[in-house]
């Protein structure tokens, strides 16, 4: 799954990302660059109330325009991964990958019985 932060060309996106207990706002778009913030989680289910927690174009001309529409209805199954694995004090790929091998282990496991 691709989750997070991305840039292609001058274009920014955010995929698979959670917003949420932020102060004002929960997304602010402090440039003048549209963002494309759709298929991501707000912890609302409706637009209006989203568009209330996104500081864009809509709140000040000088600013970029986030576009939301689509977004997610439920959190992305990533949020539940324990995340330091290997307990070298960061959240990487290596952590990623036990996790990986323990889901396999534990499914070839249930397979088996």
């Amino acid at each position: 799954m691709v989750f997070g932060l991305s840039k292609r060309g001058s274009n920014l996106h955010f995929l698979n990302c959670v917003f949420q207990n932020n102060t004002t706002y929960d997304f602010y778009n402090n440039t003048n660059i549209a963002i494309d913030a759709k298929n991501n989680y707000w912890y609302a289910l409706d637009s209006l109330s989203i568009a209330q927690r996104v500081y864009d174009f809509h709140d000040n001309a000088g600013k970029g325009k986030v576009s939301f529409i689509p977004y997610l209805l439920q959190p992305p199954p990533y949020l539940y991964l324990p995340a330091d694995f290997n307990l070298d004090g960061f959240v990487n790929g290596f952590d990623l990958a036990i996790f990986a091998v323990s889901l396999w282990h534990n499914s070839r496991k249930h397979q088996l019985e």
